[in-house]
């Protein structure tokens, strides 16, 4: 974090806005591209933007794309409406409803 504190002095830090960024970054596909051939040999790199407010919409949106993988917008609108034992088995969707397993 001496790092970041560093590079963007004076602006107010949190660990998830840094993962945030690194999480945009590994993500991109100009990213992946670049680098192909050196993400497959060692640890990526990431080069860290001059001016704070593009690191912070970058960081943003690494935000986004992680609460989409975890589901956690949609976690709080869902509900079953059949006992059981709520376990993802196979994802389907069929006559606007989602279902998660057998029942």
């Amino acid at each position: 974090m001496k790092f970041i504190k560093n590079k963007y002095p004076n602006q107010k830090l949190e660990r998830m806005d840094v993962f945030g960024y690194i999480y945009a970054v590994l993500h991109s596909l100009e990213y992946r591209q670049k680098y192909h051939e050196f993400l497959r040999i060692d640890y990526p790199r990431i080069a860290f933007v001059d001016t704070f407010e593009i690191f912070n919409k970058i960081s943003r949106s690494g935000k986004k794309l992680m609460e989409l993988y975890l589901m956690k917008k949609l976690r709080s609108k869902v509900k079953y409406d059949v006992l059981g034992l709520n376990i993802i088995e196979s994802i389907r969707y069929s006559s606007n409803n989602f279902y998660i397993n057998k029942t």
